[in-house]
């Protein structure tokens, strides 16, 4: 945890966001229209109600009305729509 902690402040001083130095997620949600998933590791289920989208801490599930996947490159993935609900579901400890 230490580790950690000592990497977390060398990133702030740096400047650096965590999400790149750790490999987490980050989710910008614009709106109650557009969810914006960075770090994302690819498509685990879709519907136009639900999308299921794998994120390096487990899965991020999306509901809503209307869903469409609008972009998706290696790192970025957009989703626009009526969104209603954000869902984190992390990954079972081993």
């Amino acid at each position: 945890m230490k580790k950690l902690a000592r990497y977390s402040r060398l990133a702030e001083m740096a400047e650096i966001p965590a999400e790149v130095l750790f490999s987490v997620s980050r989710v910008e949600i614009v709106g109650g229209s557009k969810v914006r998933i960075e770090n994302q590791r690819g498509i685990a289920h879709f519907e136009r109600s639900q999308v299921i989208v794998i994120v390096p801490e487990g899965r991020l599930v999306i509901e809503g009305r209307a869903l469409t996947i609008d972009w998706v490159d290696r790192p970025t993935m957009v989703i626009t729509g009526q969104v209603n609900t954000l869902r984190f579901e992390g990954r079972p400890e081993a």
